[in-house]
């Protein structure tokens, strides 16, 4: 990932060149992974931008990232607090039910597990259906009432977790948890299969990223395998559940399992490790990062939000924590009832920006910056989108 700070920095000056009639100043404006590259761009390439809105970065490189589940469990107490007892509940149950041939069958059924277990199940296999149930409660909490979408804004929310969590309709909660499936993925799957299979499969998970032929691959899988790349090199960011209500479902091993695996046999915790660490030296983390004329937005629902930083470490850093929001959430439009903090922080930012471009005659020459910044702003955006 460290290749990609001096290529911006690059693409900034070859850009610039090749597009004379635009000013030399520019912004950077980018959400979650690319966030990060913005504020660390900011910080190592000062020259080349007069500004940053990071939005939902996290600065803060960690392997084990076990808040991202903590910050889950935050999210759904706040929303009712009697629905975390009922998650733990049912992930308790699980959890004895996976120790046993009779359990996992029982999973099998409440699930509609595909492929089920059998008796050549390994604990890998128990780890892999854990993960994809914890995924369900994590896409819904990452994104809850963000603007991204009408069904974010008010079905793929933490609201309509414990809704499904809290129903005594049904009294059993392994079923409810299985229902809040459901309820994700008939909004989300894929409507031409069938979307009461649970799909439970880690080596089919493993082969559909495991070439490096991006045709071969598609975009999604590439983007998957992308990200995987950067988490097992370099970044860590592995969502663990290392005890609250989700249990020890989660290990960090099945991770690094996921990154031998994906990758080859040298990709182990022994190589991350170091790597992390030189990573997060360079960079500074949340504690020590440093840059002028930069926006930091969290949303403090969103688990990301953990690695945030929250820190003034110089005059024009503008750390910014929203109540009741979650990822990205001041990047998307307006819509009605949204959270209420929204709508002055999108004015705050808005003005740290114009501050950032303003017409300065001794810097930008008589031809100002306004509309070249904008312009060079998209493309810059759109370009490192691509990197």
């Amino acid at each position: 990932m460290d290749s990609k700070i001096p290529d911006g920095s690059h693409l900034v000056e070859v850009t610039q060149v090749s597009l004379s009639f635009l000013s030399k100043k520019s912004s950077s404006i980018t959400p979650h992974v690319l966030c990060s590259l913005s504020a660390w761009f900011r910080s190592k390439y000062p020259e080349w931008t007069v500004g940053a809105v990071a939005s939902s970065a996290p600065l803060n490189l960690k392997i084990d990232f076990f808040e991202y589940a903590q910050v889950v469990e935050d999210d759904l107490t706040v929303t009712n607090k009697d629905c975390p007892g009922n998650v733990r509940d049912a992930f308790q149950k699980m959890q004895v039910l996976s120790n046993s041939s009779d359990g996992l069958n029982q999973l099998n059924k409440y699930f509609n597990l595909q492929p089920p277990f059998d008796k050549n199940t390994t604990q890998r296999d128990i780890t892999n259906f854990f993960a994809n149930v914890f995924g369900v409660f994590q896409s819904m909490s990452q994104y809850t009432y963000d603007g991204r979408n009408g069904e974010s804004q008010k079905n793929l929310t933490d609201a309509k977790v414990c809704e499904i969590m809290m129903d005594t309709k049904e009294p059993d909660v392994i079923k409810r948890v299985y229902n809040v499936y459901l309820w994700y993925n008939g909004i989300t799957g894929d409507p031409k299969t069938d979307l009461t299979v649970f799909p439970n499969s880690y080596s089919d998970m493993i082969a559909s990223v495991k070439t490096g032929n991006l045709t071969l691959l598609g975009e999604d899988n590439a983007a998957a395998r992308g990200w995987m790349w950067l988490c097992c090199n370099e970044v860590g960011f592995m969502q663990t559940t290392e005890g609250g209500i989700f249990g020890k479902t989660v290990p960090l091993q099945y991770y690094i399992d996921m990154c031998t695996d994906m990758f080859d046999a040298s990709v182990t915790l022994d190589y991350l490790t170091p790597r992390n660490k030189a990573a997060q030296s360079y960079y500074g983390g949340s504690d020590k990062y440093t840059a002028s004329n930069v926006v930091l937005p969290n949303g403090s629902l969103d688990p990301w939000h953990a690695l945030g930083c929250y820190l003034n470490n110089t005059a024009t850093t503008y750390p910014i924590l929203i109540n009741g929001t979650a990822h990205c959430s001041d990047m998307y439009p307006a819509y009605d009832g949204e959270p209420s903090a929204l709508v002055g922080v999108r004015a705050q930012i808005k003005g740290h920006v114009r501050d950032f471009i303003k017409y300065d005659p001794v810097a930008d020459g008589p031809g100002g910056s306004g509309f070249s910044i904008s312009l060079f702003t998209s493309f810059l955006i759109l370009l490192l989108s691509r990197m």
